[in-house]
């Protein structure tokens, strides 16, 4: 995670960071983090480039910003886990991350408390020896 869920403005900052970023190569695959139906695909929102949102059956919605490419329409029903685009740099970006957000009626929840834990990420990329 790159950045994290700040929903007030704090005195230095202009404006407040309503979900959570998280930093991947460009192209990486990005996946709905649950059930529901795609209710917006486009640029429409400021800042946030690229984006798609999914509607939950309960009446909450999840944002995925900052997209390369947008691969689900408007109406579409999804399945947890099923591929919706590809992570990208669009936007008010300083770096291919996806920006997420979870949205109720009364306005954004921080998503890191409500996503499953992971496996740690390690730095284990070989870039050869110095002699190379």
């Amino acid at each position: 995670m790159t950045r994290g869920f700040l929903p007030k403005v704090a005195k230095k900052r202009k404006r407040p960071h309503k979900g959570i970023d998280l930093a991947a190569p460009r192209g990486t695959a990005v996946m709905a983090s649950h059930d529901g139906t795609i209710i917006y695909t486009g640029k429409g929102f400021k800042g946030y480039g690229k984006m798609i949102m999914i509607e939950s059956t309960d009446g909450w919605a999840t944002l995925y910003g900052h997209l390369d490419k947008i691969i689900v329409h408007e109406g579409a029903k999804i399945k947890q886990g099923e591929v919706i685009g590809a992570l990208g740099n669009t936007g008010r970006s300083s770096g291919p991350h996806l920006h997420f957000e979870i949205r109720k009626l009364d306005g954004p929840i921080d998503p890191l408390p409500l996503l499953p834990a992971g496996e740690a990420l390690t730095n284990d990329v070989d870039n050869g020896s110095p002699d190379e």
